[in-house]
C-alpha cells in the first residue's frame, strides 16, 4: 500500500539486517526504499520510497475503509511471493483489542497482503503475530493500519 507522501505499508517480517530495499509495482516498475518507522508492538512497517514527487504523484495509491470489517463480510486478499493469487472469503471474528480480522481464507503465509472489501477498499493487511509468526487467515484491521501511519507519517 503506498500514499501520496511515498510510504509503503508492509510486514515487519520483510526486514533485512541491514538490507536494501525494492518496492515493485504491478507495472513491473520498480523504486528503492528505506526504512521510515517499524513497529514492535505490531508487525507493520513503514518503507519510505526514494523518488521525486512528481512520480510519487504518479503512484496509485489504495482506497483505506472508513471502518473494520464486519463479521460475515465478504472479502478478497491479494497474496503470493512468487505468483499472485486471489482469494474470496469472509470475516469469522474480530478482536479489537489486538486489532486483527480472522478469516475463513486459506491463503499462503506470505505476509504484506491487502484484504480488500467488495468496493475494493483496504479493510485489513496480511502481517505476522508480534512474535513474527503468521497465523492462516488473520489480517490487521484497517483502524490498526491507519493509527499506525498516523502516528508515523
Amino acid at each position: 500500500m503506498v500514499n501520496k507522501q511515498g510510504l509503503v505499508l508492509g510486514d515487519r517480517r520483510d526486514i533485512i539486517q541491514n538490507g536494501n530495499y525494492t518496492v515493485v509495482f504491478s507495472d513491473g516498475s520498480e523504486l528503492s526504499a528505506t526504512i521510515h518507522k517499524v513497529s514492535y508492538t505490531g508487525s507493520m512497517i513503514l518503507f519510505r520510497l526514494i523518488a521525486d514527487d512528481s512520480r510519487l504523484r504518479s503512484l496509485s495509491t489504495v482506497t483505506l475503509s472508513e471502518s473494520d470489517p464486519k463479521l460475515g463480510q465478504t472479502v478478497v486478499s491479494i497474496e503470493g511471493s512468487e505468483s499472485n493469487g486471489i482469494n474470496v472469503g469472509r470475516i469469522l471474528s474480530l478482536n479489537i483489542a489486538t486489532g486483527f480480522a480472522q478469516t475463513d481464507i486459506d491463503g499462503s503465509e506470505t505476509a504484506g497482503g491487502p484484504l480488500l472489501n467488495l468496493s475494493g477498499e483496504l479493510v485489513g493487511l496480511k502481517t505476522s503475530n508480534s512474535d513474527l509468526s503468521m497465523t492462516q487467515g488473520l489480517y490487521t484491521s484497517v483502524s490498526s493500519l491507519k493509527e499506525f501511519i498516523a502516528n508515523n507519517s
